[in-house]
């Protein structure tokens, strides 16, 4: 603190952002970018360390320290963390005073939770992903200051293991209206060959087994099968947009040639441009995830008023509501998507009904500054704190889990020792 005119003045806490990941900008790589870039800089300093070229150059943009660091990896499969992984944390931490830790992922919780200790500061680690009973063992989340989850189903975990309920929190992923407002995709129909009349289903994401874009394809397979001549009872005709890249991409494409629908489903690759295409060229979001935490795109898409088809998962009973702003289907069935996707296309007085009330509910609960403020208010709770409670013993905790864990290893051992 500082004298400034007679009163005190803090300066912005420095808060640490670390992630680590594959070389895009995702899903959890979104919602760190919106964090630096949105927070309140007369109270918080952001500082960014990632193994990503991608996210480094990103972050670089909204002014604020970037830190690249190319061995990262290393340590990552030992129980204890590499020393020297724990020595570039802690020169950051050094070098400008961070206050907070804010973990975007798991895999390196080790490393982190060392350099906090060291420094007497909280770690906070947001949970993008369901993590299984063995991942939160082995990145000892338990030892973490705070848990965030993306939603209920991401923390539903942790809580279960007996972590202190005062140190778990749900903030939902939030929907940027001025990110997705830019571009123009008004001439995308007719570059695509798509008519104006027809119905236009977008599914956004990377392109890995869980989220399972097969199934759509298999579904407009089944729409193309029914159809007599050009229309299925007078309905208009589907096509998909795939917007994404990843691994199964040629898998995908092969599969749509394969069941002939080669010129209905059309693979735009990684877009910049997701909320105009949406805006501009879609009817209908759908997302045939077998497991998620909390996608954000459902909810961009319902921003846009598009109705969302969606598998019913946990997280997604928590962004809508089945007959009233989405469809809710089985995982894996494929039938149940083809049903979802005639009856839209075909009632389009209930396809905007589902649009309406969609948008209704992003504009209630699931907007930006809503998922800004909540962090604002989770840092400032562990700001709050005497440093001394993030310390070696006082920051420790032994939830029931652990002691489970301990009996289970034990008996392991005493198993061994008889054989």
């Amino acid at each position: 603190m500082r004298p400034q005119r007679g009163r005190e003045v803090t300066a912005p806490a420095p808060i640490l952002f670390v992630h680590s990941g594959l070389d895009w900008i995702t899903g959890s790589e979104r919602c760190l970018l919106d964090l630096v870039a949105k927070i309140d800089r007369n109270r918080f300093a952001p500082i960014v360390l990632c193994n990503t070229r991608s996210l480094a150059d990103a972050a670089r943009e909204y002014d604020v320290p970037v830190y690249q660091s190319v061995d990262w990896t290393v340590g990552a499969d030992r129980f204890f963390p590499a020393r020297q992984q724990v020595d570039v944390v802690s020169q950051i931490i050094r070098q400008h005073d961070v206050r907070l830790l804010h973990a975007n992922d798991s895999d390196y919780l080790q490393v982190l939770l060392v350099a906090a200790r060291r420094a007497q500061i909280p770690v906070l680690s947001h949970l993008h992903i369901l993590l299984t009973r063995a991942e939160r063992r082995s990145s000892f989340l338990h030892q973490v200051a705070m848990c965030v989850g993306v939603s209920e189903a991401a923390v539903a975990g942790i809580r279960a293991d007996g972590f202190p309920e005062k140190s778990i929190r749900v903030i939902y992923n939030g929907v940027d209206p001025e990110r997705l407002s830019q571009g123009n995709a008004n001439a995308l129909r007719g570059q695509l060959g798509i008519s104006d009349d027809a119905i236009v289903v977008a599914a956004v994401g990377s392109l890995i087994e869980r989220k399972a874009v097969d199934v759509l394809i298999s579904a407009l397979a089944k729409l193309r099968a029914q159809e007599p001549g050009q229309h299925i009872d007078g309905q208009r005709l589907v096509h998909l947009l795939v917007i994404g890249d990843g691994p199964k991409l040629a898998a995908l494409e092969a599969q749509a040639v394969k069941m002939s629908i080669g010129d209905r489903v059309h693979f735009l690759g990684r877009r910049a441009d997701v909320g105009a295409i949406l805006r501009d060229a879609c009817d209908v979001l759908a997302t045939a995830a077998r497991e998620e935490a909390f996608p954000l795109n459902p909810l961009e898409g319902a921003h846009f008023g598009l109705p969302v088809v969606a598998t019913d998962i946990a997280p997604h009973r928590e962004s809508l509501v089945d007959g009233e702003t989405g469809l809710l289907v089985p995982v894996d069935d494929s039938h149940a998507f083809f049903e979802a996707f005639a009856s839209l296309a075909a009632r389009e007085e209930f396809r905007v009904s589902l649009g309406k009330a969609g948008r209704q509910r992003v504009q209630e609960r699931f907007l930006l500054p809503g998922y800004i403020k909540g962090f604002e208010k989770a840092y400032h709770d562990l700001l709050s704190q005497d440093r001394e409670s993030f310390g070696w013993w006082r920051g420790s905790t032994w939830p029931p889990e652990y002691s489970v864990w301990l009996k289970s290893a034990v008996a392991k051992r005493l198993r061994r020792t008889k054989q």
